[in-house]
């Protein structure tokens, strides 16, 4: 019966079974008495396909879903769970699989299959209006939507983003009076307020809007359109003092203009850090900074004192860095910042911040009441010191790290390290009420403080 035998000791022996025969009561001398395919014993003894929701059969290996009762669904595939989920009352999968009446912080019950009205998480508000459509969901944390005074927008005839990703708008502030300060970057051409702007491949477009979101004024930093290809990236801008304050980089082999009628310098192919001045009421050019480089810099934080007096900028440089005649950092991939006259834009001091492996500083802020700058940013090394200061890393990851200094860059003091198996770096410096400072970022895979 389904059996091969063998002889012990004078006595037939059930040896083994043949596919899908068991011996489940363990005599031999029914041998294999016990059909495997059935639904009671589906490839073991015992082994019951029943329940869950689902009518079963016995497969080649194992019990299988041959189909849900009425009402019921195997969203997850797996025959072990049955037809696991009751399409009538899941949240997670109403009417159907993965039908979801979660959204971003609000939740609605499923009733009858049919996902009910939406309700915000306590502290959130759906204030765009697209709750219950798929949206972003609860997107505002808060006790009431803000009020929008105004808006606009600019583009239409260029690809209208930077080159490193889908953005336009790359920094913005406003002065005491409410005025608004924007800075964009743009590739080939924009188009703002009716007026066509054009650089030879990417320029930077910085503007004033009145607190009633009148346009103020248009500044355009570009390069020379005609006969080479220069890309101006302005990252940063504030205002102090009556002044518009901008950072960033440029490169590509050709000159550096404002408003097509003032030429700023020449660069070369590597990336130079760049600093200008705006008048804050008319947009006018006051000064300009292009940094002669040894393999590429550039400026990516920039902070200034509340009075504009004095201008700091920070950011990244691979072999040297020239800040003034007689100046030059050298180092092998070190953040660095430089003070300025705010008025004048000349040099008043410098200073590299780096060590073993790669420093870069991407954020900065002023503290007014001492007179110190924060500073923070990432790094690739196992262990840097600057100062008193060491960091420990991991040298295979991006790791973050913050540092206070002070304004006149003789010497820095407290430091905070982010440093796991995963990235870390600190995009954002703020001094807040009080002068406490705090910093921001981005992480993955946990972080320690």
């Amino acid at each position: 019966m389904g059996a091969a035998w063998q002889c012990v000791a004078g006595n037939c022996r059930v040896e083994s079974c043949s596919t899908p025969m068991l011996d489940c009561d363990g005599m031999d001398a029914n041998g294999c008495e016990t059909n495997g395919a059935t639904l009671t014993n589906c490839h073991g003894c015992g082994t019951t396909c029943a329940s869950m929701s689902a009518f079963w059969s016995c497969g080649a290996t194992a019990c299988e879903v041959a189909s849900c009762f009425a009402g019921f669904e195997d969203c997850d595939g797996l025959d072990s769970t049955g037809c696991e989920v009751e399409l009538s009352n899941d949240p997670r999968n109403c009417g159907m699989c993965r039908r979801d009446c979660y959204e971003t912080h609000a939740f609605a019950g499923c009733v009858a299959g049919t996902c009910g009205p939406r309700t915000c998480d306590a502290g959130y508000l759906d204030c765009n209006g697209d709750l219950g459509t798929g949206g972003d969901g609860c997107e505002t944390m808060g006790a009431s939507c803000p009020t929008v005074l105004w808006g606009t927008t600019w583009g239409t005839i260029g690809d209208d983003r930077p080159a490193f990703g889908p953005l336009t708008l790359l920094d913005v502030d406003v002065d005491a009076a409410n005025n608004t300060y924007v800075v964009a970057s743009y590739a080939t051409s924009t188009r703002l307020a009716g007026t066509d702007y054009l650089s030879s491949r990417q320029g930077a477009l910085v503007a004033s809007f009145s607190p009633s979101g009148t346009l103020r004024w248009i500044v355009n930093v570009n390069g020379v359109t005609a006969t080479t290809v220069v890309d101006v990236l302005v990252q940063r801008l504030v205002v102090r003092g009556g002044n518009v304050y901008l950072a960033g980089s440029a490169s590509g082999g050709g000159s550096v203009r404002v408003n097509d009628t003032t030429t700023i310098g020449t660069v070369g192919a590597s990336p130079q850090p760049l600093a200008i001045a705006l008048s804050s009421g008319t947009g006018t050019f006051l000064w300009a900074r292009l940094l002669d480089t040894s393999g590429g810099a550039d400026f990516r934080g920039l902070t200034a004192s509340a009075d504009g007096a004095s201008v700091w900028a920070a950011g990244f440089f691979a072999s040297e860095v020239t800040v003034d005649a007689g100046l030059t950092l050298s180092g092998s991939d070190d953040g660095f910042v430089v003070r300025m006259n705010g008025a004048s834009g000349a040099t008043t001091a410098a200073q590299l911040i780096g060590g073993t492996g790669l420093q870069a500083i991407e954020a900065i802020d002023y503290r007014d009441f001492d007179g110190d700058i924060f500073l923070g940013g990432y790094y690739f090394s196992t262990s840097w010191s600057y100062g008193t200061r060491t960091f420990s890393g991991t040298a295979t990851t991006r790791d973050g790290w913050a540092l206070r200094c002070n304004g006149a860059l003789t010497g820095c003091g407290a430091s905070v390290n982010l440093a796991t198996a995963g990235e870390e770096t600190v995009s954002d410096v703020r001094v807040g009420t009080g002068g406490v400072w705090a910093f921001s970022g981005v992480y993955e895979l946990g972080t320690t403080v």
